[in-house]
């Protein structure tokens, strides 16, 4: 079934409201054919208690699917409108994967409420679970997933009370299941103590036991959390055999869960993991000052499931913690059987394996032969002052001599290619680091194989230069199996697998999936500070990384003091003008500028241009970087004529380094076309808007906010020049694309919309600026 809407799957059959029953709705004058507003309803989805959904074409102001939900007839002391306009104000407040996002709300001409929202092509969880019959590991990842869109709504202050099945949805994006959260419509909010009180609703199979207490019990969300037991217990249970009265279920559930975990023989039970056992008592316990406090609390437990590590909900004996530590080790476990093993096995073990130690050995002194004689002097955070041009030269030569040299030692090449990769990197030439992290990868996959430990490897530096290069869609989906194999191959805190998903992380953020990108990056950046240390500097990429993505979300604060943090411990380990220290640095005048401290982020660009220049060169791509940042710290300032030379100089030299086609000519470009239109100059501006449009067009998924960007600084050059209807298409495309990726609290969305107000100023009509005179944060 594709729907973004209720079914009428078995989970529906006993849906209580205490204050009334509905009557019938009498929706027969609207249907397939009819057209509410800028939505032409194409065919009819599915049906719950409070109204009808159905699939729909958005027609203007932009083109798209979507799932519009109507209701048309009250119920008793009009439940059904209070419950709609609280499922409406619920999803409005949401921005995450998980949740089906809304994008408009109003009234029918019959006066009934509607809303549209994100059309998700897909089916109920239920049926994905029967029909597709995925694996255990595929069921949780899903199921985790779920929680944390559940966790951000509680985070919002919204308790959904009614979670089950039938209301997500399960679509495919990229090959891999993504669940989306559909329906709140008996959703409440909560007090400043968590608690919302309330009438009883909800679906009996995955109530919670305070749901059935009369009166006007307090819920919060531990209630959902029990739900989300319910429902992770018929996905890896399909009949779980519940008892026929739905107030016993909870106790005897609860019973027979902690009895299969004691041991009792319970069929039902006992195919289940014994951990999982542990997991679901924790949250369907009757008490729920018992359960896991939070929905992020379940997730994470069902991630260190699928990690190996230990459980929250399972008690931490020293036995438990050594079998999940032989689980998550099991290649380091098996090599020191193995090294036993071989000493007890006779002289000719003994022998063959003295042979192979010979060879790693020898392969060994080849490698740090190599790269002690070319290579040692390349990277730009040893180098330092030397000449750019020097380096480069140097590199190209090693390169040639590795393909001549070390044709026949395939393993060899491979690492070498691999170092070469990654000093290109750090000379920021993004193509040459492509073209040798492919080699290396490819060597390694031929070598080893595509899971193997050595292959994964050579994908940190490939990753990184696909998203240098602007091929972060493809990235990504490289980056996604990889983390799964890494897990596989090395373990799930093993600091090649997380700084895979710290790369997966920052392919997301390119794509503008700054939830997802956060959510990658959390993980990451937690296991290498567990894993390496807080002063490692793998740890510490992660956590910039991290701090970007908190900046994208609008969290300066948290991303300023972050980063602040960092650069006091790279300054004391590395000095203040190192290289990875400049870039934190960088790092930190972006996020001024983004929070508005303009004279902060001046200062700060001004004191990084000098060391910066000597260290990488005028034209080097981190230079340019600091260049145009520097341009927008001084026009944000009125600084216009100031700001003129360092636009230009940034813009041309990424066109001459990357082309017109890279994310960072794509930014210089718009970037100098909004100097141009300050400068007074429209029609340049213009003609420099609509060419950083068509290359974000052809980089970029739609929509991203890179193309919002673009559009509102068209727009507002169409308003200059008096074209007035193609600047009002330009920025209503702006808007709707910025709430799409980043929700409607977009901290830059108040920019389009006072373009938008400026632009109906003057195209004297002051009814319609009127509406976007407070623009909402």
């Amino acid at each position: 079934m594709a729907a973004s809407g209720p079914s009428s799957g078995e989970d529906d059959r006993t849906h209580i409201l205490d204050a009334g029953q509905a009557v019938a709705s009498g929706m027969d004058e609207i249907g397939p054919g009819s057209r509410i507003g800028p939505y032409a309803l194409l065919t009819f989805i599915g049906e719950g208690g409070m109204g009808q959904v159905f699939l729909a074409e958005q027609v203007e102001p932009i083109r798209r699917r979507v799932a519009v939900k109507l209701i048309r007839r009250q119920i008793a002391d009009s439940l059904a409108l209070a419950y709609f306009e609280i499922e409406r104000q619920a999803l409005a407040r949401m921005e995450h994967p998980a949740i089906a996002r809304v994008y408009d709300a109003g009234r029918t001409a019959q006066g009934y409420p509607y809303f549209a929202m994100e059309y998700v092509d897909g089916v109920s969880l239920s049926a994905w679970n029967r029909e597709t019959r995925p694996d255990l590991a595929t069921r949780l990842q899903v199921f985790a997933a779920l929680t944390r869109g559940v966790q951000h709504a509680h985070e919002r202050g919204i308790v959904h009370r009614d979670l089950k099945p039938d209301n997500v949805l399960v679509t495919e994006i990229d090959g891999q299941p993504h669940p989306k959260l559909i329906d709140f419509g008996i959703a409440i909010g909560v007090d400043g103590d968590g608690a919302g009180s309330v009438l009883r609703a909800g679906t009996t199979d995955y109530m919670s036991p305070e749901q059935f207490a009369e009166g006007h019990a307090a819920i919060d969300a531990r209630s959902d959390v029990y739900s989300l037991g319910m429902i992770l217990l018929r996905l890896l249970l399909p009949d779980p055999r519940l008892p026929v009265e739905p107030t016993q279920r909870p106790s005897e559930l609860h019973a027979r869960l902690r009895a299969s975990i004691d041991g009792t023989t319970d069929p039902g039970l006992q195919a289940m993991p014994l951990e999982l056992r542990h997991l679901l008592a924790c949250a369907l316990d009757p008490d729920r000052n018992r359960r896991y406090a939070s929905a992020a609390a379940l997730a994470d437990d069902v991630q260190r499931y699928l990690w190996q590590r230990p459980l929250k909900a399972v008690p931490r004996t020293r036995r438990y913690r050594l079998r999940k530590y032989i689980r998550r080790n099991r290649a380091g476990v098996a090599f020191g059987v193995a090294i036993t093993l071989t000493v007890l096995g006779g002289l000719g073990a003994t022998l063959w394996s003295l042979a192979r130690a010979e060879r790693e050995a020898a392969r060994s002194r080849v490698t740090a032969e190599f790269l002690s004689t070319v290579l040692s002097s390349v990277d730009p955070e040893i180098a330092r002052d030397l000449d750019k041009t020097l380096l480069r030269k140097v590199l190209d030569e090693a390169a040639a001599r590795a393909a001549r040299e070390l044709a026949a030692q395939p393993e060899v090449l491979a690492q070498i290619r691999t170092v070469i990769a990654n000093s290109y990197l750090g000379l920021a030439d993004y193509p040459r680091a492509l073209e040798h992290a492919t080699q290396a990868r490819d060597s390694a996959v031929a070598r080893y194989g595509a899971g193997s430990v050595e292959a994964l490897s050579t994908l940190l530096a490939y990753g990184d230069a696909l998203i240098s290069t602007g091929k972060a869609d493809e990235a990504e989906k490289l980056l996604r199996p990889a983390v799964a194999a890494a897990v596989l191959a090395a373990g799930s805190d093993a600091p090649l697998t997380l700084r895979l998903r710290q790369l997966q992380g920052q392919a997301l953020r390119s794509l503008g999936r700054s939830e997802e990108a956060h959510a990658e990056l959390v993980l990451a950046a937690a296991g290498l500070r567990e894993t390496l240390g807080d002063d490692d500097g793998f740890t510490m990429n992660a956590r910039v990384a991290l701090a970007i993505t908190l900046a994208d979300l609008d969290r300066f604060d948290e991303a300023i003091a972050m980063l602040r943090e960092l650069i006091e411990r790279r300054s004391a380990r590395l000095g203040a003008d190192h290289p990875a220290t400049l870039t934190m640095r960088n790092s930190l005048a972006v996020f001024y500028l983004q929070a508005r401290r303009f004279a902060d982020g001046e200062r700060e660009l001004r004191s990084l241009l000098e060391p910066t220049e000597r260290q990488h060169g005028a034209d080097n791509g981190y230079t340019l970087t600091i260049v145009g940042n520097l341009g927008g710290a001084l026009r944000q300032q009125g600084k216009i004529a100031e700001s003129g030379p360092y636009y230009r100089r940034a813009m041309e030299g990424t066109l001459r380094l990357y082309g017109t086609d890279h994310p960072s000519s794509i930014m210089t470009r718009h970037n100098f076309a909004n100097w141009l239109l300050d400068d007074g100059q429209a029609e340049a501006s213009l003609r420099a808007q609509q060419e950083a449009l068509a290359a974000a067009g052809r980089v970029y998924p739609e929509p991203h906010p890179t193309e919002a960007e673009i559009l509102t600084g068209l727009g507002k050059a169409l308003t200059r020049l008096g074209r007035y209807a193609e600047a009002e298409q330009a920025l209503l495309r702006s808007i709707d694309m910025k709430i799409a990726t980043r929700g409607p609290d977009n901290s830059r969305l108040p920019l389009s919309r006072e373009a938008l107000r400026a632009l109906y100023l003057a195209w004297n009509r002051p009814e319609d600026a009127a509406r976007y005179a407070e623009a909402p944060r």
